[in-house]
């Protein structure tokens, strides 16, 4: 739970009620009780419930617990042994074999247990959870985390935007207090130039001791800025990775035994070209576009007719992504 002059703050919300409750210890020093129905009206009345605890000072900072059925919870065994950040990225791509998704977007947490071939996982929809976090944003409340709940489970299920946030916040904080660092190494070496002056040099030898001093923060702004370009790479190679990946699943769920591949190539932005024997190149392209397999699936130049073991095949190439809109 959040913590504030030793007072825990917790929002529970359950099917149609909401509660803000403030402890300190087993005492409990101001509570308020909301209903709701709808996505927007949660938002609103989470932004309401915390003036109405009249105490202070107001919380600020708080966990939000969720109770079943607005969270779902998966013991999930059929994962290979990798890292757990990998295993969510494996069940996100196959969400609906896992979860109930009714055509909504989730957010999925998972967790270890005992067995290091189980996860425990959770998902819950993600415009229910923005509703949450936005209307405690409107509330002044900052939200910690989002948990089930089990009084074991360290699942977190705050949303991307909301994470996405933080980390822009983090980084500015960041380069602020640098900044702030930088500003505060540059007076104190010209207030230690200036003493110097004072005591013995001329204002030549007080201006080329300057010189060092900016040359330092020249560098070091040239290895933040390529610091940010590294980081801004790898961000973009990670999102990249998992688009390709995703691509691939997707052609491997939807390609018939009618079709056989002998070349895939998969580049930027949802981008590439397939080439190999189908018995019906057209068809191909029309339930690739059909199940929305790839963007804007085409064939490039014509087709051309062979005979495998007896049977008529012909040879295509296709190409995807935006470059072959049509």
């Amino acid at each position: 739970m959040s913590r504030g002059w030793g007072i825990r703050w917790e929002l529970r919300v359950e099917p149609g009620s909401l509660r803000l409750e403030g402890r300190r210890g087993a005492q409990i020093l101001g509570a308020a009780h909301a209903s709701w129905s709808t996505c927007e009206e949660l938002r609103t009345a989470i932004s309401t419930l915390a003036a109405e605890i009249p105490f202070r000072p107001a919380p600020h900072r708080v966990t939000v617990v969720l109770a079943r059925p607005l969270i779902q919870r998966r013991t999930i065994a059929d994962l290979p042994r990798v890292s757990a950040r990998r295993a969510r990225a494996i069940v996100e791509y196959q969400a609906p074999r896992y979860f109930r998704v009714n055509g909504a977007s989730l957010v999925i947490a998972l967790c270890g247990t005992p067995n290091p071939s189980e996860w425990t996982g959770y998902a819950a929809d993600e415009a229910f959870l923005d509703a949450v976090v936005g209307g405690a944003d409107h509330a002044g409340l900052l939200v910690d985390a989002i948990r089930p709940a089990e009084e074991a489970a360290q699942a977190n299920l705050l949303p991307p935007a909301c994470l996405a946030a933080r980390r822009g916040r983090r980084r500015r904080r960041a380069r602020r207090v640098l900044g702030a660092g930088l500003i505060i190494s540059c007076c104190l070496g010209v207030l230690g130039v200036s003493r110097w002056i004072a005591e013995a040099r001329a204002i030549r030898v007080a201006a080329d001791s300057l010189r060092a001093p900016i040359e330092a923060l020249a560098s070091a702004r040239a290895r933040m800025a390529r610091a940010a370009a590294m980081l801004d790479a790898i961000d973009r190679a990670e999102v990249d990775r998992v688009a390709i990946a995703r691509q691939v699943l997707n052609l491997a769920r939807v390609l018939p035994d009618s079709v056989v591949l002998t070349g895939l190539s998969i580049g930027e932005n949802e981008t590439g070209r397939m080439t190999g024997l189908a018995r019906r190149p057209l068809e191909l392209v029309a339930e690739l576009d059909r199940r929305q397999a790839v963007r804007n699936p085409r064939l490039e130049g014509g087709t051309l007719k062979e005979t495998l073991q007896g049977r008529p095949w012909e040879r295509f190439t296709l190409a995807f992504g935006p470059e072959s809109a049509r």
